[in-house]
This record gives C-alpha cells, sequence and structure tokens, in this order.
C-alpha cells in the first residue's frame, strides 16, 4: 500500500498515544471511543490518492455514531456493533483539517520519512483540538437539543432526518412526526418514513 510506511508509523508514534490518553480503542488505522449508551466517536486514518511509498498522504476522518442512526442505516431496531462502522456512517462527520500542509489542501496531511515527526506531531495536535467539539455530541440527548434548537454542529450532518430519528428514539414523537413530514414533502424516501414510524 503506497505510503503505508509513513502513514503506519504516525498512527503507531503520534496518534495512538494521543487518543489512547483520551479513551480511544485503536484498531489499526482506527480509533474509536465508546460512551456509556453505546455511541461512538471514530477518528480513522485514510490514505489519500497520490500517496506514495515515499510520501504519504492521508485524511483524518471524524464521526459521531449514534446508535439510533446507525440502526436506521442498517435497518435494525437494537445495538449495532460500532467497531463495524465507518466514518461515513456518522450521524456529525468531517475531516479534521490543519495548517501544516499549505501546499496542499488544508484536510490532506501529508509526510515523507524526513517528516514523520513533524506531521505526526501536528496530525496528533489537530486531532486533539477537534475532540472538544466532537465529544460531547456522544450525549445523545444534547446532540438532540442542539438539533432542535438549530445551533450549529461540527462538519456535516442530515440534520432534519438525524433529529427525525433522534426524537423518535427519545419518544419526541411530535418533533419526529414533524420532520418526517418535511422530509416525505422533501423526498420519495417512503423506507424512512416508515422505519420512523415503526420507532413511534
Amino acid at each position: 500500500m503506497p505510503g503505508a510506511t509513513v502513514i503506519d508509523q504516525i498512527v503507531r508514534n503520534h496518534l495512538a498515544p494521543a487518543l489512547q490518553a483520551e479513551g480511544f480503542v485503536r484498531k489499526g488505522r482506527t480509533f474509536r471511543r465508546v460512551a456509556d449508551n453505546g455511541d461512538a466517536l471514530l477518528i480513522e486514518v485514510q490514505t489519500a490518492s497520490g500517496s506514495r511509498r515515499d510520501e504519504a498522504r492521508f485524511f483524518l476522518n471524524i464521526a459521531v455514531l449514534s446508535q439510533p442512526w446507525l440502526g436506521w442505516l442498517s435497518g435494525d431496531h437494537g445495538p449495532v456493533d460500532t467497531a463495524k462502522s465507518v466514518a461515513t456512517d456518522g450521524t456529525v462527520q468531517d475531516r479534521i483539517r490543519s495548517d501544516e500542509n499549505p501546499q496542499w489542501s488544508a484536510d490532506t496531511f501529508v509526510a515523507d520519512q524526513d517528516d514523520v515527526d513533524r506531521v505526526g506531531a501536528a496530525a496528533a495536535a489537530a486531532v486533539r483540538s477537534s475532540l472538544p467539539e466532537y465529544l460531547p455530541l456522544l450525549d445523545r440527548a444534547k446532540l438532540l437539543a442542539i438539533l432542535r434548537d438549530g445551533a450549529p454542529v461540527p462538519g456535516f450532518c442530515n440534520r432534519l432526518a438525524v433529529r427525525a430519528v433522534l426524537a423518535a428514539d427519545a419518544g419526541d414523537a411530535e418533533t419526529a412526526r414533524a420532520d418526517v413530514a418535511e422530509v416525505d414533502r422533501e423526498s420519495d424516501d417512503t423506507e424512512f418514513v416508515d422505519w420512523i414510524a415503526g420507532r413511534l
């Protein structure tokens, strides 16, 4: 795999110590911190296109994995194993950015063998600086309150659909029904409408 040696050194020597100190568990290039309610914060190292053995390019994906949302994605009503989920399954998801490599876009980390420690330290710092925005979202009630209030969330969130799912899970049938009605008006996703109805 292109850039594997450099990326794995950064993961092992910089990201793993920083994230394990914050309660994350590592599996390969993925880190998860699971809350008591089964929701998780995931950080995933993804090789970027153009990565070579001597020059690694990679992204740091971050995502909040909420059990109710994962249930919708999997078509299940029970707990979902977050170890099988990826960042694109996130309720809230994004790429962590850094000014470390201005010649590339801010979300692309670039390192060769001589840059491993410098870029690794920058990647770890960028991850640590993202945690205060994302860790509170593991509190499902807090995330739902943010979505109800229209307050901003970091990264991308399909606000209307996520709010409907979380509201249904919380027993807030009024919010869930209103959101589902709006989803129904905007799309032909009867599967989503039926799934929410089955939870109310």
